[in-house]
């Protein structure tokens, strides 16, 4: 087993020289180096909520005092700590910097950070040129064959973790119902626009997929039914529908053949 001596963690406090109050909680195993890179940091530019305040104080000739709160065996026992420092600190008032709730594989952002992020997000998606600056940047990475499968490895196996598709299913439950106006700009994005025809591998894996699909239960059947209920197909639609359910229909008469015995 591990001891203290060996390697430990500290979970430390940055201390405002001004107030005598903790402004930051982190993790380290070595506290003084720590210090020294986080003012490194703030003078390089950084950009934080806490790097922020540490500039404040560079310009005042201040800097902060690195206080240790618990050495631990391990990153994972400081990660507790530390999740229960930023906790403690945000009930008390110690105005912390730290913008997420601690631990290095279970963090999560803090309230009022998840709210200035969403803002910050959508003034900048409601700019075209930021959007197309995006767009064009994306195009130019998924253009790459090796990053394009990298991508499509991790999401494969992130979805292969129960505990993710758990998360993404809860989640979407929980999804509030999209508006009109959304619904009506998604359909004027994909209106006229082909898209390619799938591979075999694809369609093979979504035949299995509906085959193994459990069936609706009582209440998706009824809100499904409730949802279609007074619906009104444009006569472009219906065709669609009508013609898609006629090829359905003679490829399915075909299979039957092909099953037939020979005599």
């Amino acid at each position: 087993m591990q001891s203290i001596t060996d390697s430990p963690t500290y979970v430390y406090a940055l201390i405002d020289p001004q107030t005598e109050l903790p402004r930051y909680i982190g993790i380290t195993s070595d506290p003084d180096s720590r210090l020294v890179k986080h003012l490194d940091n703030a003078r390089g530019g950084r950009k934080s909520h806490c790097y922020n305040w540490l500039r404040h104080l560079i310009s005042q000739e201040l800097k902060p005092e690195i206080r240790i709160l618990n050495m631990c065996r391990t990153r994972e026992i400081a990660g507790g700590w530390e999740r229960f420092w930023i906790t403690y600190g945000h009930t008390v008032a110690w105005r912390l910097t730290n913008s997420t709730t601690g631990g290095e594989k279970s963090y999560s952002f803090i309230e009022d950070v998840r709210v200035k992020i969403s803002a910050s997000q959508k003034r900048r998606m409601s700019d075209p040129e930021a959007r197309a600056r995006i767009g064009a940047a994306n195009k130019i990475v998924m253009a790459n064959p090796e990053i394009k499968a990298k991508m499509i490895a991790s999401v494969k196996v992130a979805l292969a973790k129960p505990e993710v598709r758990a998360k993404m299913s809860d989640a979407a439950k929980h999804r509030p119902p999209i508006s009109d106006e959304t619904r009506e700009k998604l359909g004027a994005v994909n209106r006229g626009k082909k898209h390619k025809p799938f591979s075999e591998e694809h369609r093979a894996n979504l035949r299995k997929a509906w085959k193994t699909r459990p069936p609706d239960s009582a209440e998706t059947r009824a809100k499904k039914s409730a949802a279609n209920k007074g619906r009104k197909l444009s006569a472009e639609h219906r065709a669609k529908l009508i013609e898609s359910n006629k090829k359905r229909a003679k490829k399915r008469s075909n299979d039957d053949y092909k099953q037939l015995p020979l005599l």
